[in-house]
């Protein structure tokens, strides 16, 4: 409850700001979207994401069900002033099926205001057990660049998995979702 109480918040504010606006394009210059559509697998090419458990039916997860938010811990670092929202009220990590395999969708909004840099790198640190194997919390910086002008998209053109370079072929749909996956070593 408390979560959609905090997104209706955040709407709020974006739709007076938006309300006010004169200049032309300047609500869709608030933010930037980062929407990643992440796949694991090991070494072997067996789907690390299949199986997580996950709370299905919630309004507020447009892509797909929330994995349970007990099963992993997600910090972002952000680049200086461009944090939206406050890292508190992350959006959750919600999995999508496809015919191949199964993805983590991370679906992150960088603000535009307030002098940001164009948020050209996100660093995610996920601690999941059920797809790492171990408690401890992987990094994985990513690198994005501008897609999708009218929206404000980014595109990822590269991912570092715990300081390797995914060689990982990077799809972009609609220049608005990068999707692609990475394989990890499980201990």
């Amino acid at each position: 409850m408390k979560s959609i109480q905090i997104k209706l918040f955040i709407f709020g504010v974006l739709a007076i700001m938006c309300s006010t606006c004169t200049k032309k394009n300047y609500c869709t210059e608030l933010i930037n979207l980062h929407v990643l559509f992440l796949g694991v697998q090991d070494v072997d090419g067996n789907d690390l994401v299949k199986g997580i458990e996950v709370v299905g039916g919630n309004a507020s997860a447009h892509w797909g069900p929330e994995i349970k938010s007990d099963l992993y811990t997600l910090t972002i670092i952000y680049p200086d002033l461009c944090m939206y929202p406050i890292p508190e009220n992350l959006p959750p990590v919600q999995v999508v099926e496809s015919e191949s395999c199964f993805y983590l969708v991370f679906d992150v909004f960088t603000s535009n205001v307030n002098d940001c840099p164009n948020a050209d790198m996100l660093t995610y640190k996920l601690k999941c057990s059920y797809i790492f194997g171990d408690d401890s919390f992987h990094e994985m910086v990513t690198y994005w660049k501008e897609g999708n002008k009218p929206t404000n998209s980014h595109i990822c053109y590269r991912i570092d998995l715990d300081g390797k370079e995914s060689n990982e072929e990077i799809v972009y749909e609609r220049n608005q979702i990068s999707i692609t996956t990475v394989t990890f070593e499980v201990k």
